[in-house]
């Protein structure tokens, strides 16, 4: 029997606050509580194609498959253990072309799918400190040539060839310098720049993408404005602005990519429509932000420039 989920789609507009107003309007909800198809247990990353939205489902460790469209359930795989396909707390999702990387946090490994009949295709990584081991992966990012994953409890990007999984290098390193890390979490890179989450150092460090020098940074005495940074993980890019979110805030803030000066945020805190709970991992495709909210149990859309 087809399970029952929750849409609701709102035509009202709700104007971000700060020193430039922007217009965020709030798109779309779906998901409730539960361990049956298409409800959630602290849902923490998303990954988005032309058809279909991918859901990390960490508490019933799993990856949940819906339409795009009308976020009908289509499928879903996976289950708790460290054997092929299985996941020990899943952090995010990402795709590649027909590939689905997933981050297997306390497996020490980025196992990856087709993301189309959800059958196993590879994996790589595995526990240690040296070149190409995990300390709990965390976020990644994709680009035409290399894999980014970071490195949560090891402080470091570290690289890999996206074509056999090799790794490249690595950058970084324990502390709170610029261009050290603690904890760091959610990762985009864009065609000049690598921008880093740090859960442990509440910031975003923005570096160069072919030399990873470090260029500038986001934290709580310079470039956050509306609010502390609280454990950041979610950040998201376009063509003008980074949408950064945090574990401990009740709202996601924009930044001037370029600037990295504080432009607006949208949100506040609560299990209400357009309010959130305890951010992780998001999504930005076609100008619509995909938040799977970890503490109530769903995922927001919001349409954003």
């Amino acid at each position: 029997m087809k399970k029952c989920f929750t849409i609701m789609i709102f035509a009202f507009l709700i104007s971000c606050k700060g020193e430039v107003t922007n217009v965020c309007s709030f798109y779309a909800i779906f998901g409730v509580q539960g361990k049956n198809s298409s409800e959630f247990k602290g849902p923490v990353g998303i990954a988005v194609d032309e058809n279909r939205i991918y859901v990390a489902d960490r508490g019933n460790d799993r990856i949940q498959v819906f339409d795009r469209l009308d976020y009908s359930f289509i499928g879903e795989f996976g289950s708790f253990g460290s054997n092929i396909g299985e996941f020990n707390r899943i952090n995010e999702v990402f795709i590649d072309r027909n590939k689905l990387f997933v981050t297997d946090r306390l497996n020490n490994r980025v196992q990856v799918f087709n993301k189309n009949d959800f059958s196993f295709i590879d994996q790589f990584g595995q526990g240690g400190k040296n070149e190409g081991g995990f300390n709990q992966p965390v976020g990644i990012w994709i680009d035409d040539y290399n894999i980014y994953i970071s490195d949560h409890e090891n402080h470091r990007i570290q690289i890999f060839n996206k074509h056999n999984y090799q790794f490249i290098t690595s950058f970084g390193g324990p502390g709170n310098e610029n261009g050290n890390f603690f904890k760091p979490t959610g990762i985009v890179v864009d065609k000049e720049r690598i921008y880093v989450a740090e859960w442990g150092n509440n910031r975003i460090q923005v570096f160069d993408k072919n030399t990873y020098r470090f260029i500038g940074k986001i934290d709580n005495y310079s470039g956050a404005k509306y609010e502390p940074l609280n454990r950041p993980h979610g950040i998201a890019v376009t063509k003008k602005y980074l949408y950064i979110g945090g574990v401990g805030n009740s709202c996601i803030q924009i930044f001037d990519k370029t600037t990295l000066k504080y432009v607006s945020h949208f949100g506040s805190k609560g299990n209400k429509d357009g309010q959130i709970d305890k951010l992780h991992g998001f999504f930005i495709e076609d100008k619509l932000l995909y938040m799977p909210e970890y503490a109530n149990h769903r995922v927001q859309i919001w349409q954003v420039e």
